[in-house]
């Protein structure tokens, strides 16, 4: 699977809270190579659809802000325009497709983008993606499995099948 050029990460993450929650507000911290070996022994071929085919990740935004959505930010703010060429010109630099929606909205499709990476300097294969944060978090009215034809949230394979998770994997 070939990784698109454009998308780089940070090699450190730093974590930083000016006032604490009176309650919540835990960031779980998982070792990605620990994550890749319990989901390749227990669901091998799903992990090896993932590595071959890596992940689209689609989800619809509205023109205007949401604050009760997780999604949050509409298109405008996403991409810091309120012009659409802008917008598309944007979106291709981040390997995203647009598609524009006849309310407003736009469809947006990233990737392929892989689902597993391989760490270099430590010699072992990671689990590198959001597919739960898609899965379960991306969910409002306009993102939303169970009132929706076609899934707008969910990551999928390149192929453009639905990365059907196995029994188990993600539950909300």
């Amino acid at each position: 699977m070939k990784e698109h050029p454009i998308l780089e990460f940070p090699s450190k993450l730093f974590f930083f809270c000016e006032v604490e929650p009176g309650s919540g507000g835990e960031t779980l911290i998982v070792l990605s190579h620990v994550v890749y070996n319990r989901m390749k022994d227990k669901y091998p071929d799903f992990v090896d659809r993932l590595e071959e085919h890596g992940l689209l990740y689609i989800r619809v935004l509205g023109k205007d802000d949401n604050p009760s959505s997780p999604i949050g930010r509409g298109w405008k703010s996403n991409f810091l325009t309120s012009d659409k060429a802008i917008a598309e010109q944007r979106a291709a630099k981040l390997g995203m497709k647009l598609e524009w929606l006849k309310d407003g909205g736009v469809k947006t499709i990233m990737g392929p983008i892989p689902g597993v990476k391989y760490d270099e300097k430590r010699q072992r294969k990671i689990w590198f993606n959001s597919m739960v944060a898609a899965y379960i978090g991306w969910e409002d009215e306009r993102n939303d499995l169970c009132t929706t034809r076609e899934p707008t949230h969910e990551p999928i394979f390149r192929a453009n099948q639905p990365a059907s998770q196995p029994t188990g994997i993600i539950s909300s």
